[in-house]
């Protein structure tokens, strides 16, 4: 197709890079569209021609093209000898800018092969000159992975063609376009479909690595022209627009490529920009569009198709691509051409180091998942569901996730993602367990990142501090809880006031044997100096008494408050009857205001350290208004008082009980 057609899609597309594209005539923009100015490009070549070095080689043979159906039965069961170079023409398999390519039937061979030649009229002297420098360049290249070449000829009508292996199969891009394809079912194929097409990917670099040893640089690897045939065998085909750099030198002035797939430096149509790194842009728009289901340039018009691959911006790809796989395809479509991989080679053995470490890279992904359901589960309000329930199901998401974290970096240690999510994970758990206040699971998470953040460390500080407040507080307030119970040491203070309750009842019981029953009543029972006595033998018994028991009386502050309220109302009634003897009062006054004043200091003592001394307090005053009432009988009523006084005390601390710390033996 001439670039002045007014018809021609590539019409308005010389201002982009000042050059002519000629364009496939059979392809459209929305489609992939195939620049491949074969014509253009050879005429513009002031090296030697294919035919011309074809030439110096060797006379085209003659090659017998007969139709098919013009051959009497199947030309492969005729058992009459054939010329090695009668075929016999069949379908029509494929057509392009080139020419087209035919099925045929070697008859000497009795083999299907594929014949490609030029469509009638169109045996221009470019066109002869670009099949036969395809011819010469795919039989130079001898490589598993490339179409072989049989043979090169020409018709008898002196059209030149060339016969090559019949490939029976599918080309990638339709696998691509169609995960369902019967392809994968007849292959075997179930799920892993990603390690199918790498597979395929890395039978295409060997393929483009070999040809740059030849010197050879493809300039249209794309899916379109990858075949799979139906027994495994991948082949790079449509070597039409090669730049056979041993060969030839190519002049400036057109563009050529599939500008969908192309490289920046191809959009300038210099083909001295062109090189090995070329090819590696194809080949990484190639693996785009299997990770992602498109090729890297698009656009309404060839015009912006153009202009996208002009620039080559990095694509975007989906968060489904492995993380090594995304650096690898971003790299080889780097629009530096110094930015890409440095050969067809050096991608491959990328990919061979990523297929290596796939499983790590999946195992990694899958506990990517088990984070962000741990993200979620931490961020949930504690109300939503039980804190048992809640707390369970955080800590098994956990479990699972560092496992899979930690299971990923045990296949691969130099795993990045599987690193970084074992940290996110490990720093996510240790703000729940500060966020629970938990600081021992948060010091054991934090010990196993290798560098914690600064501010994890002082929110840890922070709180193992305000842990240790309250602790401090909530020791104080045990001990205070404990120096305040009045039912501590409650045995030990009954057996005390037992004691002095059983004096008591002695000393009564001897001075009423002493007075006996002939005595005047109204003489006093004692003087002012034996109530000292008496007074002074019951502190001293108190005392002995306290100091025997100290271990269990003074280990609190209620039951030291107890024992001092109690010896303030012993002291002061010795107190009392001094200075009454010192006064030189009777007995009566001094036996009376000793009532009233053990009452009123055993009423303090109810009200600033327990109530239960209340009824003691009455014990001692009710009995002082009576020997006023009736003072015959002030010593009687005195005694009875002292009596019911301490045995109410008695009774009411053996109420209470006893509660022991453990470890809190009495002591002697």
């Amino acid at each position: 197709m001439s670039p002045s057609d007014e018809n021609s899609p590539a019409r308005g597309l010389a201002p982009l890079a000042g050059r002519d594209v000629s364009l496939d005539a059979t392809l459209t923009p929305a489609t992939y569209l195939a620049a491949t100015a074969m014509d253009a490009s050879r005429s513009a070549s002031p090296g030697p021609s294919a035919r011309a070095l074809l030439s110096q080689s060797l006379r085209l043979p003659t090659l017998t093209v007969t139709p098919r159906d013009e051959a009497e039965g199947d030309p492969r069961s005729t058992d009459a000898p054939a010329p090695a170079h009668d075929f016999a023409l069949g379908s029509l398999l494929g057509e392009g800018g080139m020419g087209q390519v035919r099925l045929a039937t070697q008859r000497a061979l009795r083999r299907d092969v594929a014949v490609k030649m030029l469509r009638a009229g169109e045996e221009t002297p470019a066109k002869v000159d670009a099949l036969l420098g395809e011819a010469l360049t795919m039989g130079r290249l001898e490589h598993p992975n490339i179409i072989p070449v049989h043979m090169v000829g020409q018709t008898e009508a002196r059209a030149p063609l060339f016969v090559m292996r019949r490939v029976s199969g599918v080309n990638w891009r339709a696998l691509l376009q169609e995960p369902g394809h019967e392809f994968f079912a007849a292959r075997g194929v179930a799920r892993d479909r990603l390690e199918f097409h790498l597979d395929v990917f890395l039978r295409l670099c060997d393929a483009v690595d070999y040809a740059h040893s030849c010197g050879v640089i493809h300039r249209d690897i794309k899916p379109e022209n990858v075949m799979l045939g139906e027994f495994g065998e991948v082949y790079l085909v449509d070597w039409g627009i090669a730049l056979n750099t041993s060969l030839e030198t190519v002049a400036p002035g057109v563009v050529v490529g599939t500008p969908m797939y192309m490289a920046p430096e191809m959009t300038t149509g210099d083909p001295a920009q062109v090189d090995a790194r070329t090819d590696v842009y194809l080949l990484g728009a190639s693996l785009l569009e299997v990770v992602t289901g498109a090729p890297p340039h698009r656009g309404d018009s060839l015009l912006e198709v153009l202009a996208a691959a002009s620039l080559a911006e990095p694509p975007t790809l989906p968060a489904t691509v492995p993380t090594e796989l995304a650096e690898i395809v971003l790299r080889a479509t780097a629009a530096a051409k110094a930015d890409r991989f440095a050969s067809a080679g050096a991608l491959r053995s990328a990919i061979v180091e990523f297929r290596g470490h796939r499983g790590s890279l999946e195992i990694s992904a899958a506990a990517r998942e088990r984070l962000a359901d741990l993200r979620a589960l931490a961020s949930e309000s504690p109300d939503d569901e039980p804190t048992a329930a809640r707390r369970d199901a955080v800590q098994t998401c956990f479990t699972e996730c560092q496992f899979g974290f930690l299971l990923a970096l045990r296949e691969w240690p130099q795993n990045a993602d599987a690193r970084a999510g074992l940290l996110a994970c490990l720093e996510l758990m240790v703000r729940v367990a500060l966020a629970r206040r938990d600081i021992e699971a948060a010091r054991r998470l934090l010990s196993q990142l290798d560098d914690p953040s600064e501010s994890l460390r002082a929110e840890l500080d922070a709180l193992a501090a305000a842990r240790a407040r309250e602790q401090d507080e909530v020791a104080q307030m045990h001990a205070l809880r404990r120096d305040l119970d009045i039912k501590r040491g409650a045995s030990t203070r009954a057996r005390l006031f037992t004691a002095v309750f059983l004096f008591g009842v002695l000393m009564t019981i001897g001075i009423w044997l002493l007075r006996g029953d002939d005595e005047d009543p109204s003489r006093d029972a004692v003087s002012t100096l034996q109530g000292i006595k008496i007074a002074l033998i019951i502190v001293s018994v108190y005392v002995v008494a306290v100091w025997r028991g100290r271990a269990r009386l003074f280990n609190t502050l209620i039951n030291r408050r107890l024992s001092l309220v109690l010896g303030a109302a012993l002291v002061t009634m010795l107190v009392n009857r001094v200075l009454h003897h010192l006064l030189g009062s009777s007995p009566l006054l001094m036996l009376t205001s000793d009532l009233v004043a053990m009452s009123g200091v055993i009423a303090i003592g109810a009200v600033t350290v327990h109530r239960l001394f209340a009824s003691v307090s009455a014990a001692f005053f009710v009995p002082a208004v009576l020997m006023a009432i009736w003072p015959r009988w002030y010593f009687e009523i005195f005694n009875i008082a002292a009596v019911v006084g301490s045995g109410m005390a008695v009774l009411a601390f053996r109420s209470l009980g006893d509660e022991r710390d453990p470890g809190d033996e009495e002591q002697p």
